[in-house]
Order: C-alpha cells, then sequence, then structure tokens
C-alpha cells in the first residue's frame, strides 16, 4: 500500500479508523469495505493533496511522523489496543516514546491544592528514579505531575487531544515548550486537528497503552480520568490511587476505585516499591529541616542568614528533591508526606 492511501485513513471516522488500523496490524491488509470507502468517496487526487499536505505541515513546523506501514512506529505499544492508531505526530525526544519503565500519573483538572502538590511530588520522586512520567498536560494533576518530572530533570511524555503543534490549555505555554525542549509531544492526529472533547478520552486510551501502570491522585466520580482507569484495566495493567478525604469530592473517584480493588499508594515512594524500582538516593535536607514544616521566614530566624540566601537554598534543595514545598510557603524534608 503507497502512503497516500495509508494516510487516507484521517479521512476516514474514528471508528473506521481504528478498524483500518487493526486490520492492518493483525494481517498487513485493510478490509475490503473499508478500502472501497475510501476510494468511492474521494478521488486519487485528494488522497494524495491530503497526503502532501501533511508531509508539509510536519517538516515546516518540525514534527517526526511514525507510522505502521513504512515500520517506524514500533507495534509493541499498539498490538494489545482495540483501535490502535496507525500513525503518531511527535515534538521533542522521539527516543523517549518507548522508554521503560513508564508511569502514567493523572488526575482532575480542578482539584485541590494538596492534589497538585502531591502529582508534583509524585512526578519528581518518579523522574529522579528513572521512570518516564506519562500524561496529558492537562490543568490540575497532569500538568502538575510533568512539571515535577522535569523540575527533577526527568523523563516526560504528554499526549494531546490535537494536533501535536497546539497549546492545549493555552495558560501551559511554559509547560510545553519545556516538554518540547526536554520531553516529549505526541498525538494521533496530523498538524491541523482542531482541539475536540471526544479527542481527550480518545488520548486518554494512549496514555493507558504507554504506562506500565497508572496512578490516579485525585478524581471525582464523573472525573475524565474515568476513561483512563477503564483502558488501563482492559489491557491488563495495575491501577493506583492516592486516598483522599472522604468528603472531598475530588476524592470520591480514587476512593471508590481502592474499594473497588485499586492499589492505595501514599506516594511515589510506595509505587517504586511496589514496582521493584530503586528510589532515587538524595541528600540531606539543608538548613536544618526535618519532617515539621517551616516557613521561609522562621527557617532564616532559626538559621540566622538573611531571607534571601535561605530562599535560594531551599530552591535549590527542591530542584535536588531533598526538601519540599508546601502551602503557606512552608519547607520540610523530602521524606515527610506532602501536607
Amino acid at each position: 500500500m503507497d502512503e497516500a492511501l495509508f494516510y487516507a485513513q484521517y479521512l476516514l471516522s474514528d471508528t473506521d479508523r481504528g478498524r483500518f488500523n487493526r486490520g492492518w496490524l493483525d494481517g498487513g491488509r485493510i478490509a475490503d469495505p473499508i478500502l472501497d470507502q475510501l476510494q468511492a468517496r474521494f478521488s486519487r487526487r485528494v488522497i494524495e493533496d491530503h497526503f502532501t499536505r501533511i508531509v508539509a505541515d510536519c517538516s515546516e513546523l518540525g514534527i517526526t511522523r511514525l507510522d505502521i506501514l513504512s515500520g517506524s512506529l514500533s507495534r509493541e505499544r499498539l498490538e494489545p489496543m482495540s483501535d490502535p492508531p496507525g500513525a503518531l505526530f511527535l515534538r521533542g525526544d522521539a527516543g523517549l516514546l518507548n522508554a521503560r519503565p513508564a508511569v502514567g500519573v493523572v488526575g482532575t483538572r480542578r482539584g485541590t491544592e494538596r492534589g497538585r502538590r502531591v502529582a508534583r511530588h509524585m512526578g519528581g520522586v518518579l523522574g529522579r528514579a528513572g521512570v518516564m512520567v506519562v500524561s496529558g498536560m492537562a490543568m490540575g494533576i497532569d500538568g502538575a505531575s510533568h512539571e515535577g518530572c522535569l523540575d527533577a530533570c526527568g523523563r516526560a511524555l504528554a499526549w494531546l487531544g490535537s494536533g501535536v503543534e497546539t497549546v492545549a490549555p493555552p495558560r501551559h505555554r511554559g509547560l510545553y515548550r519545556r516538554l518540547r525542549q526536554h520531553g516529549l509531544l505526541a498525538s494521533e492526529y496530523p498538524p491541523g486537528t482542531p482541539v475536540r472533547k471526544p479527542y481527550f478520552v480518545a488520548r486518554n486510551r494512549l496514555i493507558a497503552a504507554y504506562s506500565d501502570a497508572l496512578v490516579v491522585v485525585e478524581a471525582g466520580q464523573r472525573s475524565g480520568t474515568r476513561s483512563t482507569v477503564d483502558f488501563t484495566l482492559q489491557l491488563g495493567r495495575d491501577v493506583y490511587c492516592v486516598p483522599g478525604p472522604v468528603d472531598c469530592s475530588h476524592s470520591s473517584g480514587t476512593l471508590r476505585w481502592i474499594r473497588d480493588g485499586a492499589t492505595m499508594v501514599r506516594g511515589a515512594e510506595d509505587l517504586l516499591e511496589d514496582l521493584r524500582i530503586a528510589p532515587p538516593l538524595v541528600g540531606p535536607a539543608p538548613l536544618g529541616l526535618g519532617l515539621l514544616p517551616e516557613s521561609t521566614a522562621a527557617i532564616a530566624r532559626r538559621s540566622g542568614r538573611p531571607l534571601s540566601q535561605v530562599a535560594a537554598e531551599l530552591i535549590r534543595a527542591e530542584v535536588d528533591g531533598r526538601v519540599r514545598r508546601l502551602a503557606g510557603d512552608r519547607w520540610c524534608a523530602a521524606s515527610a508526606l506532602p501536607g
């Protein structure tokens, strides 16, 4: 099959596109009804122009294109999926696509400050331990987990529900830039594909497929995270959940999944132990910090050092993973759980 006809799958419905790629993975051929539909609806000129535009856009925007037709896209992560993508579009370090181990860290867009702290801490610990953090670059838990991972100079993979050149949400422009420079942005949709709500659910199946396990930090009963959990279970992989207060709506989903059999974790350290991955080595906390949180001002008074000097040292230690920043400008040793 020539490339133009293969990429004409993007002219089909999402359902037919999934069948198109499933047939190619299973037997190296496309079901006759789907091919007949393509050739009946679109002229050869339209099909070739469509492919030419995809190639030109990728070249202009610096986007890497991988597909199962040429063999440039590994089949390992795709084989277990019922509706696999046939091509992926990447920006950043394409070598991270198949990095192992990989853990998905996801959750609600509108969570609590506590949830974001836990997600950032988890991303940082996983990143320092050599685990790639997979998420969706959304507001809330997803973005916080990637920020923590990148702060720790770890490996991060973000799946988008649009063309990979689109920054969505726009408020994450800075995070997008960091992921492009130090991680990987990926999408199954060609350049120019707009943001659409159904694409986020489709994106979630790729977060599941490219993760060896999934952690849900915070999610309500009706959170879109449910689809990521369902996809993960369908693939036969483990789901972990961080517990939260029983009277918090953003914990209702995670608590229910724990009740239904998901493994409870208090933080990344529990997850690393369960996955038999050695935790990262970190040095002692500076400035005499321990498990009891202290404000920057209190640390400066206690240590007798200038406030600006203390603040700079705390920031350096946070990047190194030796201390953790809590709400209200408070700090504690990294061995303490986020409060």
